[in-house]
């Protein structure tokens, strides 16, 4: 399940949302790309789920160049930032964006979020 905190990251203003669910996500990006962020579950065998472990999760990404062509897989993150990062650092290399960029916000969105959890 994205938590709050993922869903914020994934409901940046850069993104048009089409849905957004406790573990699927389809959005368009700047570049009008489609992407898909699913949440998947690692797994576990059952030593490790006798053992009481937490469930693992690993966030896929998928992507197409527009409504009539289908996705394929973009990769494998083991945080939904690190997916909505590349989303964004493949949208900077195809629209030939130079810094500072969304990216860089974004980053520092987060980081600014983490100092406001400690205080």
């Amino acid at each position: 399940m994205f938590t709050q905190e993922e869903k914020m990251i994934i409901a940046q203003d850069y993104f048009k949302l089409q849905t957004l669910t406790d573990s699927y996500c389809e959005f368009q990006s700047q570049n009008h790309d489609w992407w898909i962020i699913l949440e998947v579950e690692v797994y576990q065998s059952k030593k490790q789920l006798s053992r009481d472990l937490p469930k693992e999760h690993i966030y896929k990404l998928f992507h197409r160049h527009s409504e009539d062509s289908g996705y394929h897989e973009h990769g494998e993150y083991a945080e939904v930032l690190d997916s909505v990062l590349e989303v964004i650092n493949h949208d900077d290399y195809r629209l030939k964006n130079r810094r500072p960029t969304h990216f860089e916000e974004l980053l520092e969105w987060y980081k600014v979020q983490r100092l406001l959890q400690t205080v």
